[in-house]
């Protein structure tokens, strides 16, 4: 669902979910496949992305998007600001702020939070 309600302000939020169709096979036994599954049959994902545009400003653009598992109660929050520093060039510095049980697809990094950064050249 998206939404633009606010002037320069753009909303969106999604639900992703994966379904096993079959136990797989070759990684683990039978008698253990109830307690060790490496993942549940089911997986689902919300997302939520919150931008804010600067028309005429140095700072283009604020956001934030969250991403959270509901099975392990785990996720991502990236907080992100570019920058329009020519015409055809933007920077952009952000963070990844991990969250959860070592378990999960995102908890598995809880320890490891990074700052990220990137150029965009537009041609």
């Amino acid at each position: 669902m998206d939404w633009s309600g606010i002037e320069d302000t753009f909303l969106s939020m999604q639900l992703f979910q994966s379904r096993l169709m079959k136990k797989p096979s070759g990684l683990i036994s039978d008698s253990l496949m109830r307690d060790s599954l490496l993942r549940d049959k089911v997986e689902t994902t919300l997302t939520l992305l919150a931008r804010q545009d600067f028309i005429n400003e140095t700072i283009e653009e604020a956001e934030v998007l969250w991403l959270h598992n509901t099975n392990n109660k785990d996720g991502l929050i990236r907080p992100k600001i570019s920058y329009e520093w020519q015409d055809d060039v933007n920077v952009w510095l952000g963070l990844d702020l991990f969250y959860g049980d070592e378990q999960g697809l995102f908890g598995q990094f809880d320890q490891k939070d990074r700052l990220i950064m990137g150029v965009e050249w537009g041609f």
